[in-house]
């Protein structure tokens, strides 16, 4: 159906364009086409679109507001805050100008901002839900979950079905540990677009009610590459409750899952077993086999393994004789959160001059890294790190692993290396509130910032760790 939704939204463009030929000097008619080319996510153009309306009327709050969005889209933070603001200056009562601003700011790290712009929003528009649903992000982000579900459950009373409502509920529920809850709250996420993931097939979906005994099992992936590297466990506990199990993964990871269990058949990215019974999504696998805090599948050893090609290929270039410790920085520059999950390398630095042989697990370097990279002296295997199995034959000869929030810190936990985690104020939902371990890793050791941004203190922590 993703087909027929773009053949509308197609549909819709044209019709917007024919009506803006009619009349070039329509503001609107140039901020409806904005809006259509960036449903279709093309984003250069919808902002040339929005430009041009403002070209004709400057104070125009629909153009002022999609501009916001599209910046935001585009990953553009300051340039989206200075048009929200554009909108409030034009007029403060518009709900959507607050919101947006609200939104940049968490973005940029600024959630105490951010809480601003929607305690005004909740004033503006007390009986709509979006100033409820703005006002929980805001306090999620200052991590106060608490306070945050409760904005959620005042924008679902407003509108029981809201889907981003009972999203983010479930984020909130799941961070907090409420399990038996969250788990179910967060089936919400096939409802939305941005985060589908049952498929459609003729065979029911497994909820965990009837017996997987001799049952074909088709578990699939979803979301992240992390997600799907912390979530394979599952098919391990589904063939151990006697299922026949297919899984298919993303191609970075394809190899490095073959280690999983013989008795598991890997399947391409978009591959369904030719004929099975049960199918399932991999993150609602934790729904199904009813996991709760005290019963998390954790495997003391890890349950993902490097072949002994791919190690044997790394060891030669390691150095000998000193502890080898593993370094991811950043993880992908276009995640939305980036900002808040990823160190600039500089800030890292102090680290890496304590004798100890680091090495670079990092696949894709930004330019505004490269050159403290280079003067680092830090072993950088770069481009021969083709896929996730490359990179686990290289953990495999390492002592420890220090990395962000990001697959690679989920591939050597799930190795059952040592690793220690570099976490943003607000974490993600899996590593909950106000600990130091995790419950999914046992091998895992988590610092987290004390305030938003803060680093450094992080790093302080690291360092101390690193010298006991």
């Amino acid at each position: 159906h993703a087909l027929a939704d773009r053949h509308d939204l197609q549909e819709s463009l044209t019709a917007h364009e024919t009506a803006l030929r009619l009349r070039p000097n329509s503001a609107e008619f140039h901020s409806n086409v904005a809006l259509a080319l960036f449903a279709l996510d093309r984003h250069v153009e919808a902002l040339a679109a929005y430009d041009q309306a403002l070209a004709l009327h400057p104070g125009q709050i629909t153009a002022l507001i999609g501009r916001a969005e599209v910046l935001l889209a585009l990953g553009r933070m300051p340039e989206a805050l200075a048009s929200a603001d554009a909108a409030i200056t034009a007029d403060p009562h518009v709900l959507n100008g607050h919101l947006w601003r609200a939104r940049v700011l968490i973005l940029l790290g600024m959630p105490d901002a951010a809480l601003e712009a929607t305690a005004v929003a909740r004033q503006i528009a007390p009986q709509d839900p979006e100033a409820h649903i703005s006002h929980g992000f805001a306090l999620a982000a200052c991590n106060r979950i608490e306070a945050a579900q409760l904005s959620y459950d005042e924008a679902l009373q407003l509108q029981p079905n809201h889907i981003e409502a009972q999203w983010h509920r479930a984020l909130a529920l799941l961070v907090l540990g409420r399990f038996q809850e969250g788990w179910l709250a967060y089936e919400s996420r096939n409802l939305r677009r941005k985060t589908m993931a049952a498929r459609k097939y003729p065979q029911p979906l497994w909820w965990g009610q009837q017996s997987l005994k001799d049952q074909r099992l088709y578990l699939y992936w979803e979301q992240g590459l992390g997600d799907t590297l912390h979530f394979a466990r599952y098919a391990l506990l589904a063939k151990v409750a006697g299922a026949q199990v297919f899984l298919s993964v993303q191609a970075p990871l394809r190899r490095v899952m073959q280690g999983l269990d013989p008795a598991i058949t890997i399947l391409d990215q978009n591959e369904a077993p030719p004929d099975f019974d049960l199918h399932a999504p991999l993150m609602s696998l934790p729904m199904a086999f009813v996991t709760r805090l005290e019963t998390i599948p954790a495997f003391a050893n890890g349950y993902l393994s490097a072949s002994a090609e791919d190690v044997a290929r790394w060891l030669p270039q390691l150095p000998q004789g000193r502890r080898r410790i593993g370094l991811v920085w950043s993880g992908s520059a276009t995640h939305r959160n980036d900002a808040n999950r990823s160190i600039p390398l500089a800030r890292l630095m102090r680290l890496i001059d304590n004798g100890d042989a680091w090495v670079s697990l990092q696949k894709e370097v930004r330019a505004s890294d490269l050159g403290v990279l280079q003067e680092s002296g830090m072993f950088y295997p770069g481009a021969a790190l083709g896929d996730f199995a490359d990179t686990a034959g290289l953990i495999a000869a390492l002592d420890l692993v220090i990395a962000v929030d990001t697959s690679v810190a989920h591939l050597a936990a799930a190795m059952g290396k040592p690793v220690w985690l570099m976490l943003p104020f607000a974490p993600d939902f899996r590593w909950l509130l106000d600990r130091q371990d995790s419950p999914w890793y046992p091998g895992m050791r988590l610092f987290r910032q004390k305030s938003p941004g803060d680093w450094d203190g992080v790093i302080d922590a690291i360092n101390a760790a690193l010298r006991t």
